[in-house]
């Protein structure tokens, strides 16, 4: 991605592909949305980069809603976790 600003644009490549994972996530103001999605609009490469960006997520929140841990597993893990920050202090 440039870096580079056009004179119209108030956000670089740079910051959108930093801004991205949040957008997605909500974690950004709804200004700064519609800002990215005008720049996005406006340039072949955003667009592309948008699209894999939303095709991740969807994709990833439609794993995680259909996935279920195996039975045990969370117990399993805890107790995994708990051991391994023992044996890490007592080292």
């Amino acid at each position: 991605m440039s870096e580079e600003r056009d004179d119209d644009m108030t956000v670089t490549c740079r910051q959108c592909d930093q801004l991205l994972p949040d957008l997605f996530e909500g974690r950004r103001d709804t200004t700064l949305l519609i800002e990215l999605d005008e720049q996005v609009r406006r340039r072949e490469g955003c667009q592309r980069c948008y699209g894999s960006y939303r095709k991740t997520a969807d994709l990833c929140r439609e794993v995680l809603a259909e996935a279920t841990p195996p039975e045990g597993l969370p117990g399993r893990l805890t107790e995994f976790l708990r051991k391994t920050l023992r044996d890490n202090e007592e080292s």
